[in-house]
């Protein structure tokens, strides 16, 4: 017969899996921090020091993200995913969004 294949829910992920799904938690992450620092900016006085909490938290859960990912890139290689390469972190915009592009 043919070969059994294994389906990517019961086999580990390979090296590069495993870099594109800590890239997208990172990516997230940062996602969540602008959405935490839009609802902040709008939070009234009342909800203001809870919203910051919460801003600050999203930042903790960016760093983390951001740690795992760099710690893969670094202890993972392969020939794909170097600096330069186009799904590295290199480059990645970082920049605010424009306001009303929320």
């Amino acid at each position: 017969m043919g070969a059994t294949v294994t389906p990517a829910s019961v086999r580990d992920p390979s090296r590069g899996e495993r870099r594109a799904l800590a890239y997208v938690e990172w990516r997230l992450a940062c996602i969540a921090v602008w959405a935490a620092y839009r609802d902040w900016m709008r939070a009234t006085r009342a909800d203001a020091v809870l919203a910051y909490a919460a801003y600050e938290a999203s930042l903790d859960r960016e760093d983390a993200a951001a740690t795992a990912y760099a710690w893969l890139m670094t202890h993972t290689r392969g020939r794909t995913g170097g600096p330069g390469h186009p799904g590295s972190a290199e480059g990645a915009n970082h920049a605010p969004p424009q306001e009303g592009r929320w």
